[in-house]
């Protein structure tokens, strides 16, 4: 025997979980390639022909389901070549209903578009395209038993001949990690002497399926806000901020409009955060920002726990931004007197803590600061 293979309707009960696809179908394909020499001639009469007749080849049609029906073309497999066309999707940067959606609309313009789109080989359900895409992702970009800084050390040079700077630092006493990210575009942005004057550094965490967070430091310039760095880094604490900003601040020294630290820094209200930034640029002023500050406050009056009504939660919020937006020193006193006459001393008690960092927050103590 040279060769012997039995394929199986996809609805036979071999390794079935799901009775969806179990229909117990006896239809099969049963290839078998016989072995041609001296010995076996005399044995078999195929093979003692002129042409001898090495195949076999058995095809049992009895379906015990429809095959026609849209559900029993649903559960086609996806071909290898629809697996093709949507991984070169996914190169291409679309996500995974992105993908479907034009997929979709090109099957809609062939003929027979509504067969085609109940077909599974060529219209792959979304679980098939989710896993499509995590193989895919695990491929290019690392992940599962593939190091992910491995794979972008590994494209630093591709991604250098395109003009984008990646490095990739980690730490030596710890598992911290970060990279750093720089574009042309950034590079011009730091070299502005608005650079030097503040810097805005805003972190998104649990940007994938590492869990990382991706840290932004910003510039305001006469087009908006722009960017001289993008940090990712996979914790949230302060060692893990400070790797980040060092990784900065040692490779790019003089990236504050020539200058080794911005004037200000201006963050949300991050004890980690703020704690790598006096590690990093213990010079630099530090500011929060009003809106985190004014969403901090009004996610706590909203807690169901602190019992709140909406009226109370608005006169509330309405007092403290007199006391965020007082300009002298006449305007904070009396806003804050106004506030600690207040029945709810819970607030009371944690915005009288809150004043004693009064200069980072209140508008009076950044009147002659550039925010922009």
């Amino acid at each position: 025997m040279v060769f012997h293979k039995v394929w199986r309707c996809q609805h036979h009960r071999r390794n079935k979980v799901s009775d969806r696809r179990n229909a117990a179908c006896m239809a099969r394909l049963d290839v078998k390639l016989k072995k041609l020499t001296k010995d076996t001639r005399k044995n078999d009469a195929y093979l003692r022909r002129d042409v001898p007749l090495v195949a076999v080849i058995r095809i049992d049609s009895r379906h015990t389901h429809s095959t026609q029906s849209a559900d029993a073309l649903r559960l086609l497999r996806g071909t290898s070549t629809t697996k093709e066309t949507f991984l070169r999707y996914f190169s291409d940067g679309m996500t995974v209903c992105e993908a479907r959606r034009l997929h979709e609309s090109k099957l809609c313009l062939e003929d027979g578009g509504p067969v085609l789109l109940a077909n599974g080989a060529l219209n792959p359900t979304t679980r098939t395209a989710q896993h499509w895409h995590s193989v895919w992702s695990s491929t290019c970009f690392g992940g599962g038993a593939i190091d992910p800084l491995s794979k972008l050390e590994e494209k630093a040079p591709l991604y250098a001949a395109q003009g984008t700077g990646v490095t990739v630092s980690r730490s030596d006493s710890s598992t911290c990690w970060a990279v750093l990210v720089v574009t042309p575009i950034m590079r011009r942005a730091r070299a502005l002497n608005v650079a030097k004057d503040i810097v805005f550094i805003d972190s998104t965490s649990s940007c994938d399926t590492t869990k990382c967070t991706v840290t932004v430091v910003l510039v305001a310039t006469m087009a908006g806000a722009v960017p001289v760095a993008v940090l990712v880094h996979n914790e949230q604490s302060t060692e893990g901020y400070s790797t980040a900003f060092k990784l900065l601040r040692d490779t790019h020294p003089l990236c504050f409009g020539g200058q080794s630290a911005p004037n200000v820094v201006m963050t949300d209200n991050s004890r980690a955060e703020k704690a790598a930034v006096q590690e990093t640029w213990p010079t630099a002023r530090q500011l929060l920002s009003h809106f985190h500050v004014a969403q901090a406050e009004w996610r706590w009056l909203t807690a169901a726990r602190n019992r709140f009504d909406k009226d109370q939660r608005r006169q509330l919020m309405s007092l403290f931004q007199e006391v965020m937006y007082a300009d002298s020193e006449e305007k904070l006193d009396a806003a804050a007197a106004q506030l600690k006459r207040q029945p709810h001393q819970g607030f009371v008690a944690r915005v009288e803590a809150f004043l004693g960092r009064r200069e980072e927050w209140v508008l009076l103590f950044r009147a002659n600061i550039t925010t922009r």
